[in-house]
């Protein structure tokens, strides 16, 4: 390792650490399988870590919500194909037919509704699911996704169908 001297093409890891000597390259193949069984131990790791939490947060959502405990979201993932993304589940169970009255009865939200299909007060969210949302709790499930090979921890945020027109 030698000094380092800042130059702004260089990313934050070339700044601190300059190596001379030594340069990993793997192969596109070798690559890829390194960041697929990478993908499964942290996976499998965070899922054995967090199992107390989430075996706490079903019992709590079977007891307030009843089931279903979890939700499979279609999103688009790599090449296009759809993925099943799981979260639990932090809406109520009648949600398109309480959104589809609610923006009748709204016309403002409606309106918010029609820019950015989200709300800022979105009636469907329980109490209990707005906190796994806001703490991300919601998103645990996920990990078996990228046990499944669906997603990956690295890389895009798999998006719903509706929201294509977004991102083009």
């Amino acid at each position: 390792m030698r000094d380092v001297n800042v130059n702004a093409g260089e990313s934050g890891i070339q700044r601190l650490f300059v190596f001379d000597k030594f340069k990993l390259r793997l192969s596109p193949r070798l690559s890829l399988f390194a960041k697929r069984a990478l993908d499964i131990l942290l996976s499998l790791t965070a899922l054995f870590v967090l199992v107390p939490l989430i075996f706490i947060t079903s019992l709590v959502l079977l007891l307030i919500q009843g089931r279903p405990i979890f939700i499979a979201h279609s999103r688009i993932g790599r090449g296009g194909g759809m993925l099943p993304g799981l979260k639990f589940r932090t809406m109520v169970n009648n949600n398109e037919a309480l959104l589809e009255k609610y923006l009748a009865d709204n016309p403002a939200e409606e309106a918010e509704w029609a820019a950015t299909r989200k709300l800022k007060n979105d009636p469907r969210i329980t109490p209990f699911g707005a906190f796994l949302r806001k703490s991300s709790i919601d998103e645990i499930p996920q990990l078996v996704n990228v046990v499944l090979g669906h997603m990956s921890i690295v890389g895009p945020r798999p998006i719903v169908p509706s929201e294509t027109v977004y991102y083009g």
